[in-house]
């Protein structure tokens, strides 16, 4: 055994023949898997071993192994994509290019985006932000505006023309100023008709 790992879906340790053999026919869903197992425990190409009559194996993250923590995963999977996985022992996970742009997600649930000092961040359609009480907060950028609001509440538009709207939920809602408000311009009053 080694504490680098690599698995993947062909092939498995047969316990009866004790040896590593190929799935045929294939499974149906292909995948790598590549982890650091500090306790150095068998994977799923390795004999297992043995407790209580129960044949334990490490598959790469700190719920699944048998001798704890402290584990670092990357894998490959045909219908779940990508996934990096840093066990508890790890401050987190940092993906990091070139240019020293990078995204850092932290252990105590902290997302950073650090773009490069001349690079830049792009969200090609509605960014959306989730708060953990379940309420989102949209950020949409088009060509002509960009509106940030609650959803089904109220909501600033700012347009490209120069002009901002102010929504509030189904138009009944209220704006209010904390301060003076300076009107430079025309100030229309339009009274929408009770229905």
């Amino acid at each position: 055994m080694a504490r680098t790992k690599g698995v993947n879906s062909d092939y498995l340790f047969n316990d009866d023949t004790q040896a590593i053999e190929e799935q045929v026919p294939f499974p149906k869903q292909l995948f790598m898997k590549i982890f650091l197992c500090p306790h150095n425990m068998p994977s799923h190409i390795e004999p297992p071993v043995l407790r209580d009559d129960k044949k334990l194996r490490c598959e790469g993250e700190d719920a699944t192994c048998p001798g704890g923590g402290g584990h670092v995963l990357l894998s490959l999977h045909q219908s779940e994509g990508i996934k990096l996985v840093a066990g508890n022992q790890a401050p987190g996970i940092s993906l990091i290019a070139d240019d020293g742009a990078r995204l850092d997600v932290k252990q105590d649930g902290t997302l950073r985006l650090a773009p490069s000092a001349t690079g830049r961040v792009e969200v090609p359609g509605t960014l959306v932000v989730q708060r953990a009480d379940g309420i989102q907060v949209l950020l949409s950028i088009s060509d002509h505006e960009i509106a940030v609001g609650v959803e089904g509440g109220a909501q600033v538009v700012l347009k490209q023309g120069g002009d901002i709207d102010l929504k509030t939920r189904n138009q009944t809602g209220t704006v209010t100023v904390y301060g003076n408000l300076v009107v430079t311009g025309e100030l229309n009053a339009a009274k929408v008709a009770q229905k």
